[in-house]
């Protein structure tokens, strides 16, 4: 970041998503939620458990909302028994 500030011309940011024109540039999580909307966000966050700072604060089912937790758990339902499965025969 300290080298991009020598360039007059960049604007240095913090920010998880930025936009300039026509380009739109982020990482993971935060992006998801950007091009698609938050509740695929809260999604991500909750099925890779992603904490301790995540973007929407979902990363675990005990502060993940409701809807998010019945979306997730719907999702993965058919990897259920085959995990289950592949957990007993070890």
């Amino acid at each position: 970041m300290d080298i991009l500030a020598a360039y007059e011309k960049v604007e240095v940011t913090n920010a998880r998503v930025v936009e300039d024109g026509n380009r739109l540039t982020g990482g993971g999580v935060a992006l998801i939620g950007k091009v698609l909307r938050p509740e695929a966000a809260m999604a991500a966050e909750l099925i890779f458990h992603y904490r301790p700072e995540p973007p929407f604060g979902t990363g675990d089912p005990s502060v993940a909302p409701e809807g998010v937790r019945t979306f997730v758990e719907g999702m993965l339902e058919p990897y259920a028994g085959p995990l289950r499965e592949f957990v007993t025969n070890r």
